[in-house]
């Protein structure tokens, strides 16, 4: 799979106030990181009285180096004409398409991204440097902690509407935390360890227009789980989902490099390592209509998994 992909839509940021006009856009994959980094780490102005203190106050407070940010009276809805993507490898490209695509409170209007009064899920930014000489940017998240909906009314797949996907009530229990760090072994690429817990109302897939053709209902993505599984009114869920491992040296990874095809063609690709340990929980999945009961994935754990995203 190719990493070409186009858009075309609007962005409305009620809290604010951008406004990307429709049209087509080309999605690369350093812009999409890119986006996705700076909505992740943007902070936003608040209105502040500052306060003086004294000189016995002052002796008082030990500094500590960083940015802390809060989020308040916040409200966004994104759509999207289409999101896009090709395989490279084919001529004509194949395209995988996300038509009438949102996200939005579940009824067209916005979601907030506010921060929460526990200052323990704060929006916070610190840079280290561990004892092995590395450098780590550390960063607790809570962007996402209000629900939103993602819908694309229309799923196509090489040419074929199959129907519409909506993921309803997407939020995570608590601040997520995020570390990016560089490398001293001499190689260039990132290091990566995410760690979040998620909860989901349902996972909804309808095919041409046949009403809950596939339906997952109370998503839960989480560290451990107990409780029987096939008793949901049981179950209990406990620390977050892990992406990459950075303190057992197994963590996410991101590298791009060159290789040189057979006919002597260099040919540069995206290679990600991705990880990954938790719990996964489904109180209910339903196909037509029928209820088939909870399902439970515990244990996973996904030493390694390699993804190649090559060029043209």
């Amino acid at each position: 799979m190719g990493k070409r992909a186009h858009n075309s839509g609007e962005v409305w940021k009620g809290g604010l106030g951008m406004h990307i006009k429709p049209g087509n856009h080309r999605i690369t994959l350093q812009n999409l990181l890119s986006c996705v980094v700076l909505i992740l780490s943007v902070p936003v102005v608040l209105h502040a009285q500052m306060q003086e203190i004294g000189e016995s106050e002052l002796s008082q407070i030990n500094a500590q180096s960083g940015i802390t940010y809060v989020i308040g009276d916040s409200g966004f809805r994104i759509t999207s004409n289409s999101y896009s993507f090709s395989d490279t490898d084919h001529d004509p490209f194949n395209w995988i398409e996300f038509k009438n695509f949102s996200i939005d409170d579940g009824n067209g209007n916005y979601f907030s991204m506010d921060t929460p009064e526990n200052d323990e899920d704060f929006n916070t930014v610190d840079i280290g440097t561990e004892s092995s000489g590395i450098t780590s940017i550390f960063m607790n998240l809570s962007l996402n902690v209000e629900p939103r909906t993602y819908t694309a009314g229309n799923f196509v797949f090489c040419g074929q509407d199959l129907g519409g996907l909506q993921l309803e009530n997407y939020r995570s229990v608590k601040s997520n935390l995020l570390v990016i760090s560089g490398r001293n072994d001499g190689t260039t690429g990132i290091d990566l360890e995410y760690q979040t817990e998620i909860i989901i109302d349902s996972l909804r897939f309808t095919y041409n227009n046949q009403p809950a053709s596939l339906a997952m209902s109370n998503i839960h993505l989480s560290q451990t789980t107990s409780g029987d599984p096939t008793d949901p009114s049981a179950w209990s869920f406990s620390g977050r989902f892990k992406i990459g491992d950075k303190s057992n040296s197994n963590p996410a990874t991101m590298d791009v490099g060159t290789f040189i095809l057979g006919d002597g063609t260099p040919v540069t690709s995206a290679y990600y390592n991705v990880p990954m340990a938790g719990s996964l929980r489904i109180e209910g999945v339903a196909v037509g209509g029928s209820n088939f009961g909870p399902c439970a994935i515990d244990g996973i754990n996904v030493h390694h998994l390699g993804i190649q995203v090559p060029g043209y």
